[in-house]
């Protein structure tokens, strides 16, 4: 059985004023978890996007096509496996720094392909960064090509989506 006690103004004034903080202390903790799961959400929105293999790291395609300064699209020789010779086929970013580096059109390149690399690709879009205190390009990035698409698009989306 509660007992009913009187309160003057300045208490019951204190007490909603703490019970209003607490409320705001709530508040807060649940926005900011809200907040945070639709970060966590957001964040992992399209990841299944973008089926590739040999994706260097969890950078984004986007950032990855910005960063390279050459992009070259190669088709793939899987006949000497775990070796597959990649034949570059098109220039598709930096032509310029493609030439002064020496990659042209033509140009073999070895990869090697894991065991469980999954299906052979029939092209790759190799991505070239330059070395940091030099002025030569290594491939810093693969993206392979399977049934003509990468990143489930076909090559001429892919050039096309990222201004290439």
């Amino acid at each position: 059985m509660a007992l009913a006690v009187p309160l003057s103004q300045s208490s019951l004034k204190s007490a909603l004023a703490q019970l209003l903080l607490a409320t705001m202390r709530f508040m807060n903790n649940a926005i900011i978890l809200g907040v945070i799961a639709a970060f966590v959400l957001l964040a992992d929105c399209g990841k299944g996007d973008i089926p590739a293999t040999f994706i260097s790291g969890d950078i984004p395609l986007k950032q990855v096509v910005a960063q390279s300064q050459v992009i070259v699209y190669a088709t793939a020789d899987t006949n000497n496996l775990p070796n597959i010779r990649a034949v570059i086929v098109e220039v598709l970013k930096g032509s310029h720094e493609a030439s002064v580096a020496g990659i042209t059109n033509g140009m073999q390149i070895s990869l090697q392909w894991p065991a469980n690399g999954g299906t052979l690709p029939d092209g790759a879009i190799l991505f070239y960064h330059r070395i940091p205190n030099s002025e030569k390009l290594e491939i810093r990035s693969e993206y392979m090509v399977r049934g003509g698409q990468v990143a489930g698009m076909t090559i001429q989306q892919f050039k096309t989506t990222f201004g290439l």
